[in-house]
């Protein structure tokens, strides 16, 4: 049986500590970077979760310098009810998840894959910036941002099927970018980077850290058609799903729809590719170049998918398998 395991996808990318004073980095600057972050990922790489309780990682096996993978485990306390003696135990236990990294787009960013698993953490957001923090302790000289990959289009018909199925309302709207100091665009054609450039321009006029942007109706009697806000905001939504920024629809009943959370990138992963075998599970370990290269063409078919939805948000079906 070939169970799969899912997978978010962040897109990793360096910022110069120098930002506001000389924050240009060399092609030169991110190889070093990107160089210096594959070798911190080893047994050492560790951080707290949001309940301070130790989250640690196995010795990691690493494909050449370009793929590298490791399980994380975190400690917690599975309760066992004694029948006999009617007293509850609580014993320790250690669940686990995946991780991988393809660093084979140093110049781009860096591919990371955090496996979903419920049992170690509820919240994926934890498992990302439990991995920011422990690499910005690790790397001198540049900022680590780890930046969740999430399509408008399925915000979009999120918001549509919301609107028919429940007859709900959008009230309000808005587009929330933390630590606008730092958050340039990954990847943008000139029209979209000068789109952003002034938009951040203009939040950074406020003078507020973190960029926000929203518009609504104040009348309750007066909603928000979707098919409109799409037709005039439909870049700026395509522009901050493609780079990690978060979109909100409130709707008329207090409900919070986030890009986060209904649209992220979710891809479908065999668990041998990751190395969940064990004698336990009846599964062959896969050999090393078949694993190598079957983790390789994973990637690639996330990389390009990503690719051609950066390239043209009017994009036919697309490969990716999104599991609700």
């Amino acid at each position: 049986i070939r169970k799969m395991r899912n997978f978010y996808i962040y897109r990793l990318t360096f910022n110069s500590y120098l930002a506001g004073f000389d924050d240009t980095i060399t092609d030169d600057d991110k190889l070093s970077a990107a160089s210096s972050l594959f070798e911190c990922i080893n047994e050492n790489m560790s951080f707290l979760d949001g309940n301070s309780i130790p989250v640690e990682a196995d010795p990691p096996t690493r494909f050449g310098k370009d793929i590298v993978y490791t399980r994380i485990a975190k400690e917690s306390h599975t309760t066992i009810n004694a029948k006999k003696s009617h007293k509850e135990s609580k014993v320790n236990d250690y669940p686990y998840f995946s991780v991988a990294f393809d660093f084979r787009h140093p110049l781009d960013y860096i591919l990371v894959a955090i496996e979903h698993k419920r049992k170690a953490f509820a919240n994926i957001k934890t498992v990302a910036d439990g991995l920011e923090e422990y690499f910005n302790r690790s790397i001198k000289d540049f900022e680590v941002k780890l930046r969740p990959a999430s399509f408008s289009k399925v915000f979009w018909k999120s918001i549509e099927q919301k609107c028919r199925v429940n007859t709900t309302k959008m009230k309000s709207f808005q587009v929330e970018i933390p630590d606008i100091q730092s958050s340039f665009p990954l990847t943008a054609s000139e029209e979209e980077n000068s789109f952003l450039s002034t938009f951040f321009m203009m939040v950074k006029g406020t003078g507020g850290d973190d960029g926000f942007f929203g518009f609504g109706v104040d009348d309750d009697s007066k909603y928000l058609e979707v098919n409109r806000v799409k037709e005039r905001w439909g870049k700026i939504v395509h522009l901050a799903c493609k780079n990690g920024y978060i979109i909100k629809a409130i709707m008329h009943n207090g409900m919070e729809v986030s890009s986060s959370e209904v649209a992220p990138a979710i891809y479908p992963m065999d668990r041998k590719l990751v190395g969940d075998v064990d004698e336990a599970s009846g599964m062959e370990q896969m050999p090393i170049e078949k694993q190598c290269g079957e983790l390789k063409n994973w990637f690639d078919n996330v990389y390009d998918d990503l690719k051609k939805t950066e390239e043209d948000k009017h994009a036919g079906k697309s490969k990716r398998n999104i599991k609700k």
